[in-house]
């Protein structure tokens, strides 16, 4: 299915050496599990790794769709989505639900949920233009908040603890960013 689009993605990237897509649509039928004919979306990627394909089955309508747009505005998103969830819950201490009261798990909830906003804030407004933009919030947390003691107004870095740049560079965005009164 993919071997044209595979091959016009191969040679894009020959040509640019930059990562390289091209899109396939076609129609099909399973023999026993589905019951109608599904739209699948093929994707023939190549980098400087190898190919990468990959296939959407989908059933929003080709005519109101375009197959680039599903797979990288709506297929990409929810995964994109689902790598937020994961680090709420593994990084966040999301899933820590042990209290014996709802109230005491929604509260723990509300501020895992917190620390994810505060990440993403961070990370969309202090790191912009750094190696820590698309860090995961473990990441950023070990690298600059673990990484620095303020103390007054004075910004210190702990040795090897992260990037001595972080705290700096994060106050320096937040700082610049406030509303004036």
């Amino acid at each position: 299915m993919l071997a044209k689009p595979a091959e016009r993605a191969r040679r894009e990237h020959l040509r640019t050496g930059d990562a390289s897509r091209a899109f396939k649509e076609i129609r099909y039928l399973t023999q026993k599990t589905w019951s109608c004919t599904r739209r699948v979306i093929g994707k023939a990627e190549h980098l400087s790794k190898g190919a990468n394909h990959r296939f959407v089955v989908t059933s929003l309508s080709s005519k109101e769709f375009e197959k680039r747009y599903v797979y990288e505005y709506l297929y990409c998103a929810r995964g994109e989505i689902e790598n937020r969830i994961k680090e709420v819950q593994l990084e966040l201490f999301g899933d820590r639900v042990s209290c014996h009261t709802f109230r005491g798990n929604a509260i723990r909830l509300w501020f895992a949920m917190a620390a994810q906003l505060l990440t993403v804030t961070i990370r969309n407004v202090g790191l912009v233009g750094t190696e820590l933009a698309r860090a995961q919030a473990g990441t950023n947390s070990n690298a600059s908040m673990n990484s620095c003691s303020k103390t007054g107004r004075r910004v210190e870095a702990a040795p090897s603890r992260g990037p001595a740049w972080a705290i700096p560079v994060l106050h320096r965005a937040l700082t610049n960013n406030r509303p004036r009164r």
